[in-house]
């Protein structure tokens, strides 16, 4: 699913490269005789090309599996090491963050020597400065100055640190930390953008590797209530299939058009 979401974001900037309208909706910015790249800005079918979803999709999924690392240790009864989980996130995170910042540098150097005259490249970072982006300001400055398609870097840093921090207080018998969870994440979503998509990462580890949900069937059953038709595999299909079906949707929603099918207009 990662992978996933990682060629939607590619194909995203392709589209907002060479057919602006797939982002804007604007028939002035189409480049095709039926007007197709303008429809799937407005359209469901657009979220293959929506790469703000994808994004979202992939800080959740990264939540979800640094937060489960936790819970299966706590499950395990180990011990966490949280600064050798610092660490190993930084160097995993900075280290294509450099292959990408040399390379954009080198582009440049290499461009200027084969034809002095062509415009210059636009990166402005001598090779010091480039360092210091790469070893500490891009993780401290949100975007950084190496591109401006990094911007993620420090959100999947951070996320998975705030993931690992709040995944910590959960274990089997705190049953309500997937409602504590969500009553946090609307005003840390105010705090920093993105935190919600972070702590609904935390909320689906909870529910998957603690049976949440068996665990909230159990308590009704024991109450005397037969819930006995939520366990069932029909049961859950219909459900699965209804949120998946839903989420797409929303996910569609133009991100820079005026939408104009009814449903996006609701939302």
């Amino acid at each position: 699913m990662k992978g996933i979401a990682c060629l939607i974001v590619f194909f995203h900037h392709f589209f907002l490269t060479f057919y602006k309208a797939t982002y804007t909706g604007n028939p002035a910015d189409s480049k095709t005789v039926s007007g197709i790249d303008t429809t799937f800005a407005v359209q469901p079918y657009g979220i293959i090309l929506n790469g703000h979803f994808a994004v979202c999709l992939f800080i959740i999924l990264s939540a979800f599996l640094f937060a489960g690392k936790i819970m299966k240790a706590r499950q395990q009864e180990k011990e966490i090491d949280f600064l050798n989980l610092c660490a190993r996130r930084y160097f995993r995170l900075m280290l294509p963050v450099a292959y990408v910042g040399i390379l954009i540098f080198l582009v440049k150097h290499i461009l200027a020597l084969i034809n002095p005259a062509l415009p210059p490249y636009p990166f402005e970072l001598t090779l010091p400065e480039l360092l210091s982006e790469v070893l500490i300001f891009q993780w401290i400055t949100l975007g950084g100055k190496i591109s401006g398609v990094l911007w993620t870097m420090e959100i999947l840093f951070w996320g998975a640190l705030l993931a690992a921090g709040l995944a910590s207080f959960s274990t089997k018998k705190r049953w309500y930390m997937p409602f504590l969870y969500l009553l946090i994440s609307y005003p840390m979503e105010h705090f920093f953008h993105y935190n919600f998509n972070i702590i609904l990462g935390v909320i689906l580890a909870d529910l998957f590797y603690y049976d949440r949900i068996g665990q909230y069937v159990d308590f009704f059953r024991s109450k005397k209530l037969d819930l006995s038709f939520v366990k069932g595999r029909k049961f859950r299909n219909i459900c699965g299939s209804l949120i998946v079906l839903m989420g797409l949707l929303i996910a569609s929603y133009p991100y820079a058009a005026i939408p104009t099918n009814p449903v996006h207009i609701f939302f």
